[in-house]
């Protein structure tokens, strides 16, 4: 359901979370983890917790659909941000596929938001739902 991990945004490449509906992300607890990040793990059963004492009550306010760049499996950061119903489920798709680290993430979304697109990214449009796999992790 959701692709990759990072440790820091330096050198370490990051994949990216992709939040789609309020409805599908329902169980995710989305609460947040200091000024930078956001809890991304599922809600303890019965409740609106993560289980983690720390993460606070304060909720992410989330347009809907959207993508961020992993922290860690279990965290993700508030920004950057991009909003995707300008895009493509190709061009999804190709986002989904990479790595970045954080800094070119942030250049990369911006390019996107000012209409820049790269030449990594495709302009063609697909039918085809966004492939995401939940088992990519971050890697140097």
């Amino acid at each position: 359901m959701f692709v990759g991990a990072s440790v820091s945004g330096e050198g370490i490449k990051c994949f990216l979370a992709h939040l789609r509906s309020i409805e599908e992300h329902k169980d995710v607890y989305l609460g947040l983890v200091g000024s930078t990040k956001f809890c991304f793990k599922d809600k303890l059963p019965g409740a609106n917790l993560c289980g983690t004492g720390r993460h606070g009550a304060s909720k992410l306010s989330a347009a809907w659909p959207t993508l961020y760049v992993k922290f860690t499996d279990t965290q993700v950061y508030t920004q950057p941000v991009l909003e995707v119903e300008a895009l493509s489920v190709s061009q999804i798709n190709v986002l989904l596929s990479k790595s970045f680290t954080l800094n070119e993430w942030i250049q990369l979304f911006q390019e996107i938001k000012e209409q820049r697109f790269p030449d990594r990214l495709p302009r063609a449009d697909s039918q085809s739902q966004p492939e995401v796999s939940s088992d990519r992790v971050c890697g140097p």
